[in-house]
């Protein structure tokens, strides 16, 4: 094997050591460390999701052994991430890889400023709204697919905000991302 393959585990591991642990972060780590290598947004963004099929599949796993996932929010946040993934997809190949470059970069920033505020804010436990969720997981899923990133950010994030557990808000994020049924 030679050198490059190391150096794409390591990055991947990295992402996936800090996703799955605080529900999000490998989509904006990886695709930012992809972009200023100097792959396109639309390989970045479709290597990074192919990836986290199976990184997700084993987070996934873990936090639906240890009880994590909040079905009901899952239910209202998988439908609306898809079509929201579907939306991102079709904007992301309508458009010039370059002239989407910029953009794509400010929103990977904003994610990581987000990631950082999100982190020192108090969070008061309650349910989401179904509208709340349905929203948070359009906007995640469109942004994702645009960016190669952000799904985890603005789902447990989004969810956190809207008053969701940090457990069940990571745990429930997760699943998006593998195949994993509730």
């Amino acid at each position: 094997m030679d050198s490059e393959f190391f150096l794409w585990l390591a990055i991947g591991a990295l992402g996936q050591l800090i996703d799955g642990s605080i529900g999000m972060g490998f989509g904006p780590i990886v695709s930012s460390i992809l972009l200023s290598m100097g792959v396109s947004p639309i390989a970045s963004s479709t290597a990074v999701n192919a990836a986290k099929i199976a990184t997700g599949a084993a987070s996934a796993a873990s936090h639906a052994w240890f009880n994590n996932v909040d079905r009901r929010t899952f239910r209202h946040l998988v439908m609306a991430g898809m079509v929201g993934g579907l939306l991102g997809a079709l904007v992301l190949s309508q458009v010039d890889g370059k002239s989407v470059l910029p953009f794509v970069n400010a929103y990977l920033l904003g994610l990581g400023l987000l990631i950082v505020y999100r982190a020192f804010r108090p969070v008061v436990p309650k349910l989401p709204h179904a509208l709340g969720i349905a929203g948070t997981g359009l906007a995640a899923g469109t942004l994702n697919a645009i960016g190669g990133g952000g799904w985890g950010s603005i789902t447990t994030a989004g969810l956190m905000g809207q008053g969701q557990q940090p457990r069940f808000a990571i745990g429930t994020a997760m699943p998006r991302n593998s195949w994993w049924r509730s």
